[in-house]
């Protein structure tokens, strides 16, 4: 009779699993053609904004079949690289192959007192034990100030980074009031840098910010501290 493998062999097999797939899919991050944003809000690839294909020999006509394959599959695709399975090894991968690709936090309302609340610092707990292992990509802090009297939230996050040991370059965007306008106003710096980026954010919050973000036609990817 067979003898089943023991919890911590199936666990080990696992994470190796999950490595092997994060390296596969980073290198085809790393190589794919960026994106454009499409007025509609969904990103744009080969498919010609006027509902045809084009190119020489074109196909006119209705690509709404077409179209629904095409975000179909995107979505398979995302549903693997957004599971608590991969996402991990993902980020540590894509930074590994991309050293342009920055590391995006989002921020959160800081508290009466000026001090980080409990998601925030988990946010940036977790951006810290990321950027550990990739000193070269650049990080990117989004918040504006959101509570008067008190400094912006990238301005808060930078400083908590200085102060874990974080020697990234760190890129401030202060005008951002929630998480659409942590997109508006970091997009273009992403663009600027390959239109690849890693966004650390809270559970479940990693959902509705990644669409966010590949809503205006950029490859992002999450990375997950806290809940919030």
């Amino acid at each position: 009779m067979p003898i089943r493998p023991s919890l911590s062999t199936r666990d080990r097999r696992h994470r190796l699993s999950a490595v092997v797939l994060a390296g596969a899919l980073a290198a085809g991050v790393a190589t794919a053609p960026p994106a454009m944003a499409d007025p509609s809000g969904s990103s744009s690839g080969s498919l010609g904004s006027s509902g045809s294909i084009s190119g020489s020999g074109a196909v006119s006509g209705s690509v709404s079949v077409v179209d629904d394959l095409v975000a179909a599959a995107k979505q398979q695709v995302y549903n693997i690289t957004d599971s608590e399975f991969v996402r991990t090894p993902l980020a540590h991968s894509i930074l590994r192959r991309i050293d342009t690709a920055p590391v995006v936090i989002l921020g959160a309302q800081l508290q009466e007192d000026c001090s980080a609340p409990q998601v925030l610092t988990d946010r940036l707990h977790a951006a810290a034990e990321l950027l550990a292992e990739h000193p070269e990509n650049p990080v990117i802090v989004t918040g504006g100030q959101t509570r008067e009297d008190c400094p912006s939230e990238a301005a808060a996050m930078k400083d908590a980074l200085t102060d874990m040991g974080v020697g990234n370059e760190i890129i401030l965007e202060e005008e951002a009031g929630n998480t659409l306008q942590n997109v508006k106003y970091t997009a273009e710096m992403i663009r600027e840098r390959g239109g690849t980026a890693i966004v650390v954010t809270s559970d479940p919050h990693y959902l509705r910010a990644l669409k966010n973000y590949r809503d205006a036609g950029l490859r992002a990817f999450g990375y997950v501290g806290g809940r919030g």
